[in-house]
């Protein structure tokens, strides 16, 4: 699966889980970012944050994020508690790589 499918998934999973506004969705979100390699993760928590900062360098964001984040589980917990946020930040990220030429299936 491509990252791009991996974002498709998590905007969906995150607003049926805001929509419904129940912890099960909630729970759903969190055990599917489980799954994914550490990698993902990581950067689909940098994405996120990108998704709301000023900041163009999203690999500069992408090693300082790396160097906060104790392990692939806080990462998870950081990304479900802004699930409300969640996709709005991830399609602005998505949107702002286009723009910036950044090509979000590269390792970061």
């Amino acid at each position: 699966m491509d990252f791009a499918q991996i974002i498709e998934r998590v905007v969906d999973m995150a607003e049926r889980a805001n929509a419904e506004g129940d912890s099960f969705s909630e729970d759903d979100l969190a055990k599917y970012l489980k799954n994914l390699y550490e990698a993902d993760v990581l950067k689909l928590q940098t994405f996120m944050y990108f998704g709301r900062a000023e900041q163009d360098d999203v690999h500069e964001l992408h090693e300082h994020l790396k160097g906060m984040t104790d392990s692939q589980d806080d990462a998870v917990k950081t990304i479900v508690a802004k699930r409300l946020s969640l996709p709005s930040d991830l399609r602005k990220a998505l949107e702002k790589s286009k723009d910036l030429g950044i090509d979000i299936e590269a390792s970061f």
